[in-house]
C-alpha cells in the first residue's frame, strides 16, 4: 500500500480538505475490507469508524494542538464525553 500523500501546500488552501480525504481514503478502505475478512459485517465496520472519527475529532477539538490522537479504551471514551480529556491518549 502506498503512503498517505501530504498536502500540496503547507499553508491552507482552497481544496485542502479534499484532498486529505482523497489521501486517507486507500487506508480507510483497507481498514474496512481487514474488519470484514476478520468477521464484522460492513455495517459494523463502517459504524465503528465514524464512531471512532467522532471521538478522534472530538478530543483533539478539546486539546487544540496537531498531534496524533488515539482513543485507547472505553475509559477514554467516556472521559472524553465527560469533558475530562486533556491528558488522554495525546502522543508527541
Amino acid at each position: 500500500m502506498q503512503p498517505i500523500k501530504a498536502p500540496k501546500q503547507d499553508r491552507d488552501y482552497d481544496d485542502r480538505f479534499l484532498d486529505c480525504q482523497e489521501a486517507i481514503e486507500n487506508k480507510i478502505q483497507q481498514v474496512m475490507e481487514e474488519a470484514i475478512r476478520a468477521g464484522w459485517t460492513r455495517e459494523e465496520a463502517a459504524a465503528a469508524l465514524v464512531e471512532v472519527a467522532d471521538l478522534v475529532m472530538k478530543l483533539a477539538s478539546k486539546i487544540g494542538r496537531t498531534r496524533e490522537v488515539r482513543i485507547v479504551s472505553k475509559e477514554a471514551q467516556s472521559r472524553i464525553a465527560n469533558g475530562a480529556a486533556d491528558h488522554l491518549a495525546v502522543d508527541d
